[in-house]
């Protein structure tokens, strides 16, 4: 029993050794005006055509100009994605946006979309906003129960503050919806 404990106890300060520098240079006051940055951020909610499943495409450097440097400061801060499905008479999608450092905070806002060809997207559902702090994961939910036949998406707003500034990224997940599950 003594061991067991002693492990943990040592497993526990070698976890802390790794975790403590990185909070060192964060008080908890900035991760406090971190969260009210966050918090008081209203994107634009609007459809916008060919975005990426994840954050983490974004950071493919294909068919970027070699000569010019591209950094993406959200996705050393954190990953975004966006997932749809359809179901028994509905369709459901969600965004999530996942901390990777302790000191950022995290939001994610869905919405949902009927895609119509020749037409404008039409806005079906939108989700609330979900904040999460350090390497928790922020999950907005949407859904849409006996949907219109075609094709429907999830577009999903990412944010990453850290240090103040606040860091936005946007991604999509489409399916098409029969009216029968699959």
């Amino acid at each position: 029993m003594k061991n067991a404990i002693l492990k943990k106890s040592l497993a526990t300060l070698l976890l802390l050794s790794v975790v403590l520098p990185a909070t060192v240079s964060a008080t908890p006051n900035e991760i406090h005006e971190n969260r009210q940055l966050t918090e008081r951020f209203n994107a634009t909610i609007q459809y916008v055509k060919g975005l990426p499943q994840s954050t983490e495409s974004n950071n493919d450097l294909s068919g970027k100009n070699n000569s010019t440097l591209y950094v993406n400061p959200f996705g050393s801060l954190a990953v975004g994605e966006s997932k749809v499905s359809n179901g028994v008479g509905a369709v459901v999608g969600a965004g999530t946006t996942k901390g990777k450092w302790i000191t950022t905070v995290t939001s994610a806002t869905a919405s949902l979309w009927y895609i119509m060809v020749f037409q404008q997207p039409v806005l079906v559902s939108s989700g609330d906003k979900d904040i999460s702090i350090g390497f928790g994961t922020a999950i907005s939910h949407v859904s849409a129960f006996q949907p219109q036949i075609g094709r429907h998406e999830t577009v999903t707003i990412h944010t990453a503050t850290h240090d103040g500034v606040l860091y936005e990224q946007r991604t999509a997940a489409g399916v098409f919806y029969g009216g029968k599950p699959i």
